[in-house]
């Protein structure tokens, strides 16, 4: 089953016939909120591995012996949302990225910094701008021409009524598996059809219907299944380099249409959050997502007790015939059975949180299976044990994690100042091909608040990682072994 899209020129027009009269519409709009972000983000990375391996020939590095990376940008967004009339409203966001080339150099390894510039000239995926083999090590082009980034990410038509709202076109969708992922200068958006109904006390129904999909690198919205980092590059046609032609068109046959999601989230009893989702991706895997908190209160101490499990279910059933689709990296190796999905993911955490300080101790874990599939702007490991620039689900891996919270303002010691601390060790399956041994991840973030408006955040990260046996194989260098630096400044109007 596929629905057809809803284009802005339609919200329009819906909007116009069913909810505003001639003599009113000119009054929606001038009863408008507007809103609108203004930011700066500056990322540099210190390659420790990269910058030791040019197998003696710097002319097969890009003619650079040091690929250490910054990249920077300046841009934001400007939003819009009539007044409600007749239960319609619309809204709209324009999102802008402008590199700023005289910050940024050797920009194909700046990862993260992908998400400042669009396309491909960050797209370490992509063969044209990035290569690597044996006998000639890492081939880039570096310094390439940085390309703004200008969409229209938010463009959709709301009905409200009573408790229940409903949303079609272009929008924020927030669920355990979907998010904006606002960090950078331009969001994760969605276009689709969702609803929220909070009738029932103490509970609120989600359901979605999602047909494409933008990523915060690109100016349109794409396919369900076109985001290179968090998709098993099985199940992406550009992806399938083996298999045949036969291969190739089972693949095309079951590309996703649609994003099916249906979510409760319940806080009936006392100090008890339960949350239970189900997603349906057209006829390739569901989830199946269960959550519990429960926080206990002890005079000015609380402490939280989470856990959450997935459970992601394959149903293509071996219509891709050999295509290796468990692995994000295509492979095979290491993996029990590489042409199936079935995977199970599980995670736990304790909170304690006393005046100024909260800090959480979190352990996840994916059975021997299949990688997770995440490719949608938010992850199952995002509250638990998810840091930095790290995708902590693939088969087989145990991670845990210590994370620390301070903040000086509640402390009575430096208003607008915070902070926080995490760190992360992921044990991974080291018989899996994929570039990532044990890593050990220290991230910082200093947060300060100017004013109500202004807010600025310096980020830390080392990500020391401990390679494993596929490396000596491949004669690859790590390369995630590296340190970064971020600065970043948000201005709200």
């Amino acid at each position: 089953m596929k629905f057809t899209t809803f284009s802005w020129a339609t919200l329009l027009v819906l909007a116009y016939t069913n909810a505003f009269a001639a003599e009113t519409i000119a009054d929606a709009f001038k009863e408008a909120q507007v809103s609108g972000k203004i930011r700066f983000n500056y990322f540099n990375w210190q390659w420790n591995d990269l910058d030791d391996y040019n197998k003696g020939n710097t002319a097969n590095n890009g003619g650079k012996t040091n690929p250490d990376s910054e990249i920077a940008a300046l841009g934001g967004s400007v939003a819009i949302k009539t007044a409600t009339l007749k239960h319609f409203r619309l809204q709209g966001e324009y999102f802008t990225s402008q590199p700023i080339s005289g910050l940024s150099h050797n920009a194909v390894f700046a990862k993260s910094g992908a998400d400042l510039d669009r396309g491909n000239a960050f797209n370490t995926s992509a063969s044209t701008y990035t290569t690597y083999s044996a006998a000639n090590g890492v081939v880039q082009t570096p310094d390439k021409e940085l390309d703004p980034i200008n969409v229209l990410g938010i463009a959709n038509i709301q009905f409200e009524y009573d408790k229940s709202l409903i949303t079609a076109g272009r929008q924020y969708f927030e669920t355990p598996l979907t998010g904006a992922d606002d960090t950078k200068m331009v969001p994760y958006t969605f276009n689709g059809y969702t609803a929220v109904n909070k009738d029932l006390q103490n509970t609120t129904f989600t359901l979605g219907y999602i047909t494409e999909f933008k990523l915060r690198n690109e100016t349109f919205f794409g396919g369900l299944l076109d985001n290179d980092s968090y998709t098993n590059k099985g199940l992406r046609t550009s992806g399938l380099t083996t298999g045949g032609t036969a291969a190739f068109n089972n693949l095309k046959k079951v590309t996703p249409d649609y994003l099916g999601v249906i979510g409760i989230d319940n806080n009936s009893f006392a100090n008890l959050k339960l949350q239970l989702w189900y997603y349906q991706l057209d006829g390739i895997l569901s989830d199946v997502i269960a959550e519990a908190n429960y926080k206990i209160n002890i005079n000015d101490l609380s402490i939280t007790l989470g856990g959450r499990y997935l459970r992601q279910i394959d149903q293509l059933d071996g219509k891709l015939g050999s295509a290796n689709i468990a692995a994000f990296d295509g492979s095979n190796t290491g993996y029990k059975t590489p042409t199936s999905l079935n995977s199970t993911f599980w995670a736990y955490r304790a909170i304690a949180e006393k005046g100024a300080t909260k800090f959480q101790l979190a352990y996840s874990a994916v059975s021997n299976d299949a990688d997770i599939l995440s490719p949608w702007g938010s992850y199952p490991t995002k509250g638990y044990t998810a840091t930095m620039k790290i995708e902590n689900y693939d088969a087989n891996i145990r991670s845990y994690s210590a994370t620390v919270w301070y903040d000086f303002e509640k402390a009575g010691l430096f208003n607008g100042l915070s902070t926080n601390i995490c760190y992360l060790f992921d044990n991974r399956d080291e018989s899996k091909i994929q570039p990532k041994g044990d890593m050990r991840t220290i991230t910082a973030d200093v947060n300060y608040k100017f004013t109500n408006a202004l807010s600025g955040r310096i980020r830390f990260g080392d990500h020391n990682d401990k390679g494993n046996a596929q490396y000596a194989k491949l004669g690859t260098p790590k390369g995630w072994d590296f340190t970064e630096y971020r600065a970043e400044l948000l201005y709200k109007f």
